[in-house]
């Protein structure tokens, strides 16, 4: 081997890729030097085999541990031998040394080291048991010109176990490349006492070459023959080697250029007073510039990184000096805000005392978007904690992994005890095997679930909630469970309230079903369903009864032909007003019996999803004792009407005629003093008939009025100083008058006298005194039509007079307005105050009514 000399290293970024790469290797030692012989690649299985580490070869000289036999700058070199050990112990070394060109110049030396122990091992059991494991003997004898073989030599060259084989066979089985070395250096052997040969032979069996190498010596036998004594083994796996290795050099050369990840070597540049402050480029491969974003044309072999990258001293360089104090392979991460706030991944590995060897990616994208899902993770965290329903995660395989606050509310549960599948623990013992078969088959299928299960509070009770789940899928495949849990307690408590309810409704309805059924066929009263078309859809059996036709004769009947035509035409106007859902009561109609005679019917109707529900009753005999009573009470009216009439024209008349008979009697005597008295009292009388039959006239409504437009705020202010002294002074008039009224069409003396009545009555109600107030209003009549007597619809004026008076009785109300009907002593009323006014209002087509209470 060439003395060491202070050179450089050459290349030395291929060096370095080779011991990053050859790293990995773990049975064959791999060492490469410069070309002086100072140690560059020590990798990790040369450690293992020969005990010094790295650190410790690294650039001292490589015959401190091998001997200098046969180096070589040409060629290769192969050898096996007793190798040294740090420990003192020795191992049998299998080694080839190859010397690294490029082109004619040298760039260096590798060796590959194996231990070749077991071989040793072997060869001493050949040599002393007359067999061999690995290695083949062979005696060969030139006058003979044949090869005498051990079974191990014919494994080796693939040939069937034979004590000889001539010359020719083997060279039959040599490589063509290889068999004119092969047959001259056999031929040499007489000018050798001994030889070493390497050749390669055809295997027929796979068509794979072996190498093999032949090792032997001369000798002399018993005979005094000469024959040259060796053995044959195979080397084809240290061929192999050694092609892979400098193989791996092209690799390793072409590999830095086509990475994507950045690399570069520096080393240190020290101050004068040897500190570190800054760091020089020596090599960077594309990808370099690609990464850190610097423009291509940026050059930066030579350069220091304060030179490419300002400002980059606290972070960069600082974490390169750090860096020159480790001996392994250092995995880092770093963000440097001088190539625009960048992160970098990278591994920097030491080669040299102050020289460094970094791999680099750009991972700015990974690192926003870790930052993006830490930021997402947080927000969705956040709303899963501020919502009331119970949130949890699972991994794939159903391992529940995340829990949020609302969990641990309710279940007390540390984050510890809750992580896999405790949740089970807390279910209800009758829904836990229900529930697990559920949630392995949607982690099977991926289904998503909806189930109801009862889940332990802390405080040992069990609440029912509401479970849904759902995977989150990526490319196909299931990466997350989400679970959401509702508590539904409340809800399940009313669901049974409500189901009870409607055990108790569905028997109510039952219960009233047949009650109306009962009805249906029990009732006198007439029940039909009819379609809003007319036709009959079902009738009851009283219908049958009171109009003479079959069930089967009314369904499907239109009840229009069973009409009196006369009534045709206001019932479609009710069926049309049904339509509109609009009730109707009391309304009559004349139906056709079967016998051809027309009952009286009235009907109650009421519509719903398209069908009228109706009832009936056959009126017909109610109204004609209706008729007969009415005629009976007009006779009987007419007769107290008459005998009322009677009794007072004859008390009238019994004033006239008495003082008739007075006056012929004082005249008879010559008397005249007092005629003019009995003359007073006779017309008096005679006008109080008159004025009887004024009010008859009233009654009957044949008195003929003076209409005209009237304005009833000013009658009544007109009217307020005469109503005062009519009221008396223990009575207090009040007035309420509305603005704005329209003028009244009637007549306005009658209206005076009504006025005058009305308050008078209500003075007569309050003998120990009170108030009386007229109230004038206006008031819209529309649907209250039926209530106020059959008035038309429109805007009318109201006049009401108020009294806090003793009241009415309820027994007697009804008869205010009958005619010569009083409640005062005998000669102090008529009965006929009342009647007029009814008669008067009714005449000028308006209404009246009285309300009252006793007391």
């Amino acid at each position: 081997m060439p003395d060491p000399e202070p050179e450089g290293i050459e290349n030395p970024s291929t060096q370095v890729l080779i011991e990053l790469v050859v790293n990995s290797s773990t049975d064959y030692g791999v060492i490469v030097t410069n070309p002086s012989g100072v140690i560059v690649v020590w990798n990790p299985a040369a450690e293992s085999l020969l005990g010094w580490s790295a650190e410790e070869a690294m650039g001292t000289h490589y015959s401190l541990y091998f001997t200098s036999d046969n180096w070589s700058a040409q060629g290769r070199h192969e050898s096996k031998g007793w190798q040294l050990k740090r420990d003192g112990s020795f191992f049998w070394a299998g080694s080839e040394l190859t010397a690294l060109h490029k082109g004619e110049a040298l760039l260096g030396y590798s060796r590959i080291i194996r231990d070749r122990t077991d071989e040793w091992l072997a060869g001493e059991r050949l040599r002393l048991a007359q067999q061999a494991g690995n290695i083949g003997t062979f005696e060969w004898l030139p006058a003979l010109d044949q090869f005498e073989v051990s079974a191990e030599f014919c494994r080796l060259w693939r040939l069937p176990v034979q004590a000889s084989f001539s010359i020719a066979r083997l060279e039959e089985l040599i490589h063509p490349e290889d068999k004119e070395r092969f047959v001259t250096a056999v031929r040499a052997l007489a000018n050798h006492t001994r030889m070493y040969l390497e050749s390669r032979i055809a295997c027929a069996d796979n068509d794979q070459e072996r190498w093999l190498a032949w090792r032997g010596a001369f000798v002399q036998d018993q005979a005094s023959r000469t024959c040259y004594v060796g053995v044959c083994y195979d080397i084809t796996e240290l061929k192999q080697a050694a092609v892979a290795a400098r193989k791996l050099q092209v690799r390793s050369r072409d590999l830095v250029d086509g990475m994507q990840e950045g690399f570069y070597q520096v080393e240190a540049v020290r101050d004068e007073s040897g500190q570190i402050h800054d760091f020089r480029y020596l090599q960077a491969n594309p990808a370099f510039w690609q990464n850190t974003g610097l423009p291509i044309t940026t050059e930066v072999i030579g350069h220091t990184i304060r030179e490419i990258i300002p400002g980059a001293y606290e972070e960069l360089i600082q974490a390169h000096i750090d860096l020159l104090e480790k001996t392994r392979l250092s995995p880092f991460e770093i963000r440097i805000a001088a190539l625009g706030q960048r992160w970098f991944e990278a591994r920097a590995q030491r080669v040299a005392e102050d020289c460094l060897a970094v791999l680099f990616m750009d991972i700015t994208q990974r690192k926003l978007t870790e930052e993006a899902l830490a930021e997402s993770e947080a927000r969705l965290k956040a709303i899963t904690n501020s919502i009331e329903h119970i949130i949890w995660g699972a991994r794939p395989d159903g391992y529940a992994d995340y829990f949020n606050e609302r969990w641990y509310d309710y279940t007390g549960m540390t984050s510890d005890q809750a992580q896999g599948h405790r949740w089970l623990d807390l279910l209800h013992p009758d829904d836990k095997g229900r529930i697990w078969k559920i949630w392995q088959h949607s982690l099977a299928t991926g289904a998503a679930i909806r189930c109801e299960f009862r889940l332990k509070h802390r405080s040992g009770q069990y609440h029912w909630f509401l479970s849904r789940a759902q995977a989150l899928y990526n490319n196909g495949e299931i990466t997350r469970w989400f679970v959401s849990l509702t508590d539904i307690q409340t809800i399940v408590e009313a669901r049974e309230i409500l189901t009870r309810s409607q055990e108790e409704l569905e028997w109510q309805v039952a219960n009233r079903t047949r009650e109306r059924d009962r009805m249906w066929h029990l009732s006198n009263d007439m029940m039909a369903v009819i379609r809003l078309d007319g036709g009959l859809v079902a009738v009851n059996e009283a219908c049958t009864r009171i109009l003479g036709w079959t069930e089967e004769e009314f369904v499907g009947t239109n009840y229009l032909t069973l009409l009196h035509p006369d009534d045709i035409a206001k019932t479609t106007l009710k069926m049309a007003n049904l339509e509109k859902d609009q009730h109707q009561t009391g309304f009559e109609m004349r139906l056709r019996h079967k016998n051809g005679s027309y009952r009286l019917t009235s009907w109650t109707s009421v519509p719903e999803q398209g069908f009228v529900y109706t009832v009936g009753r056959d009126i017909t005999e109610q109204r004609q004792l209706a008729e007969q009573l009415h005629q009976a009470q007009k006779m009987e009216a007419v007769g107290k009407l008459t005998g009322g009439i009677a009794h007072d024209f004859n008390n009238l008349l019994t004033g006239v005629i008495g003082s008739l008979d007075l006056m012929q009697k004082h005249l008879e005597a010559g008397r005249t003093s007092r005629l003019e008295r009995y003359m007073g009292a006779a017309t008096t009388s005679a006008q109080r008939a008159a004025a009887l039959t004024q009010r008859l006239l009233i009654f009957s409504r044949q008195q003929t009025l003076d209409l005209k437009a009237v304005d009833l705020n000013q009658l009544v202010a007109s009217l307020e100083d005469l109503l005062h002294q009519a009221a008396g002074p223990s009575i207090a008039l009040l007035t309420t008058l509305e603005t704005g009224l329209c003028l009244v069409w009637t007549d306005r003396n009658q209206l005076e006298n009504v006025l005058i009545n009305l308050v008078i009555n209500a003075r007569d109600a309050m003998p120990s005194g009170g108030s009386i107030t007229i109230i004038t209003s206006r008031l819209q009549l529309n649907s209250l039509t039926q209530e106020t007597g059959d008035l038309k619809e429109g805007e009318y004026i109201v006049l009401c007079v108020t009294d806090t008076g003793v009241g009415i009785p309820a027994d007697i109300i009804d008869k205010v307005f009958e005619p010569f009907f009083t409640t005062k002593p005998i000669g102090q009323g008529t009965g006929l105050g009342l009647s007029m006014v009814y008669g008067y209002v009714k005449q000028t087509k308006g209404h009246i009514r009285i309300l009252s209470e006793p007391g």
